[in-house]
Parts: structure tokens; sequence; C-alpha cells
């Protein structure tokens, strides 16, 4: 039970914060933009960097728990596919 309360901290929100402010980013923006404006699709390519850094923090702040490591391995995958869609969406070009 303690390493169930110690994995529930709020350093573990922090990578879905991200996907939701992508999206909302995305929401924001996309109705605006033309083809292949890619200065929009900036802040899409630096969040997934910042996604990917902050489960790399989680694991290290965990110890590398097999919980921790499997968070990682099942959400950066739908972090990708998701921001891709966000950039696709937002530069209108299939990249």
């Amino acid at each position: 039970m303690n390493e169930m309360k110690a994995f529930v901290g709020k350093h573990t929100n922090w990578p879905l914060i991200c996907d939701v402010l992508v999206i909302l980013w995305t929401m924001s923006i996309f109705r605006y933009t033309t083809y292949s404006d890619f200065w929009a699709s900036y802040p899409v390519a630096a969040m997934f960097v910042i996604n990917v850094g902050l489960h790399i923090f989680i694991m290290t702040k965990e110890k590398f728990k097999p919980r921790s490591i499997g968070y990682a391995v099942l959400h950066i995958p739908v972090s990708f596919t998701l921001y891709i869609l966000c950039a696709v969406l937002i530069t209108k070009d299939f990249l």
C-alpha cells in the first residue's frame, strides 16, 4: 500500500497535464493557421520533449520501479501519436 501512495504523487500527473495543454493549444490555434504554418507546431514538438523528460524524472524519482517504467512505456507512444495528430491539424500537412 505504501508503494501505491508513493507512486500517486503530484508529479505523476505532469505528463498528462502536458497532453491537455497540447490539446488546448491545438484547439485554440488550428482554425487560424494555414497550410504549412510550422511556427504553430513548434510548441507541440517542445512539449513532447518535455513530456519525455518528465517521464525520465518520474522514473528516477521512483527509483525505476516497474510501475513507473510501465507508465512511461504506455504513455509515451500514446502521447507521440496524439502530438503527431495535433501537429497535422495545426499545419494542415502530413509532416
